[in-house]
């Protein structure tokens, strides 16, 4: 079963829209960056400074893991020095590079700071970037597909400076600013490698020219001048060189047996209801008619390939799971806001503020002064599944495993029900930051802030590394000849695995 999503579709994903939620940088150094090729217009001092106490003020009352992966000196000293840098006038890009710190200062992977829409949109149609898509393995970035009007450059050269600047150092300036889960940064790098050429425009800015060191596959050196293209001009360059159609979305769960080895392989790219709705599914369904055929033909071993499900509808993991134990067990240990009040409405697209009073009036004051959920029965324990597999579980993870992937992960981590193939998973082991959340509007520049509301704590020890994601058993690292041939190394492995038991 071939797991790996083609690389022409991620290209076709990354530049037909992908990126629209863009994102941020860590502070950059002192230098004038590029200017960008969308009109600017330019916020004053009290403008910007209105708008980061908004950003502030929101977080400090509503964000319910602010201090779960970042001490709190930390935190306020990031918002100390980001009010003394409001001292000069500055345009959205600019509040943009200095407010997107706080996405690597909180470190959560719900909260995100974005462009205004206006912007992202304008940028998006308008901006010429860097023609490559790229990709991060071990800190250091590779060409992934070549979109530029040159056609001699060879996919999985390495990059190694930029306009006069390490390919490592433009890394560490940006990765900062990446939302990801605690101390995740193989999620951060991926992220950043996913969208490079958009990061690089709006973080450092936008130049006519790149001027690339390059070494290639061979360990040549190579010197490239390229143009930069709008994304239009890189899905021809794309269509220019791609001699394939391209392949339907895979669906977003998948079911195989693998008679040879008396085993199956389940897999679930989506948590989300809609996801399953679009394709014709039911994933309720769909766990029952899967287990139902494991039952049936006495499967003895079971893969079960979560890599690059972003999660979705909590209780799907619970469904999940609940064919996997036959006793019940806790899912989540507390699910809580951090207050019953948010003062910062009017912000929101909201405009019934009984919609966010909602969200919070579930929930009740206990005598610690924190909150509690009056009645929920996700904190009840899980009852097992009417059909409960107890053979050999094998979990394919990566770095996009995160939100409600990684907390069953996290479950079978916990009650060493699995073994794990791949990489450390996108979400951390004790749970996230989730549920409702909204995005606040600044009000000036428009700049956007996506905020959840809940924090989930699994019901699980902390473990050595509370600040890290599941990490596998056995990890298996992709080289950059394995993503160009779509080879899914993970997958062969955990299907030898299930020969060698």
């Amino acid at each position: 079963m071939q797991r790996v999503i083609p690389l022409n579709s991620r290209i076709l994903l990354c530049l037909l829209i992908t990126t629209f939620v863009l994102q941020n940088a860590q502070a950059q150094d002192q230098s004038e960056p590029p200017p960008s090729a969308v009109e600017e217009v330019t916020f004053s001092v009290e403008q910007i400074r209105e708008d980061f106490l908004v950003m502030r003020g929101a977080i400090l009352e509503a964000h319910p893991g602010l201090y779960r992966f970042t001490d709190r000196r930390s935190v306020h000293a990031f918002f100390d020095a980001t009010w003394a840098s409001l001292d000069r006038p500055m345009t959205e890009f600019d509040l943009f590079r200095t407010l997107s710190p706080i996405n690597g200062v909180i470190k959560c992977g719900h909260t995100k700071m974005l462009l205004s829409r206006e912007t992202t949109n304008r940028s998006i149609q308008e901006d010429q970037f860097l023609p490559l898509q790229c990709s991060i393995i071990g800190n250091r970035l590779f060409i992934r597909e070549n979109l530029s009007l040159r056609d001699d450059l060879v996919e999985g050269s390495e990059i190694l400076t930029i306009n006069g600047e390490s390919s490592r150092s433009v890394i560490d300036r940006l990765r900062p600013s990446l939302w990801a889960d605690g101390d995740i940064d193989l999620a951060r790098n991926q992220k950043l490698a996913d969208d490079f050429l958009l990061w690089y425009a709006w973080l450092i800015g936008t130049p006519d020219q790149y001027d690339l060191v390059l070494s290639q596959p061979d360990g040549a050196e190579q010197q490239v001048e390229l143009e930069a293209l709008t994304l239009t001009m890189m899905r021809e360059q794309h269509a220019r060189r791609s001699d394939d159609t391209e392949e339907p979305a895979d669906p977003p769960g998948q079911f195989e047996l693998l008679e040879q080895q008396n085993a199956a392989v389940l897999t679930i790219n989506s948590l989300f209801n809609p996801h399953y709705e679009r394709a014709g599914m039911n994933f309720e369904n769909f766990l029952s008619e899967s287990f139902e055929t494991i039952e049936r033909e006495g499967v003895e071993q079971l893969i079960i390939d979560v890599r690059g499900n972003g999660g979705g509808n909590d209780v799907n993991g619970r469904l999940l799971v609940s064919h996997l134990f036959s006793q019940p067990i806790p899912f989540y240990r507390s699910i809580a806001p951090v207050t019953r009040i948010f003062s910062y409405t009017k912000y929101t697209p909201v405009e019934d503020p009984a919609e966010i009073d909602e969200i919070f009036e579930r929930f009740t004051l206990t005598e610690q002064g924190g909150y509690e959920w009056k009645t929920n029965e996700k904190l009840a324990a899980m009852v097992p599944a009417s059909l409960v597999f107890e053979g050999r579980v094998i979990v394919l993870i990566d770095e996009g495993s995160f939100s409600g992937a990684a907390e069953i992960a996290s479950l079978l981590r916990h009650h060493k029900r699995a073994e794990f193939v791949g990489r450390e998973t996108g979400g951390t082991y004790v749970g996230n930051n989730s549920g409702p959340g909204l995005d606040i509007h600044l009000p000036n520049s428009g700049i956007r802030f996506h905020m959840p509301f809940y924090r989930y704590e699994m019901a699980v020890d902390p473990g050595e590394h509370p600040t890290r994601g599941i990490l596998p058993d056995h990890e298996i690292t992709p080289t950059m000849d394995d993503l160009i041939s779509d080879r899914d190394m993970a997958m062969e492995y955990a299907i030898e695995l299930l020969r060698n038991r």
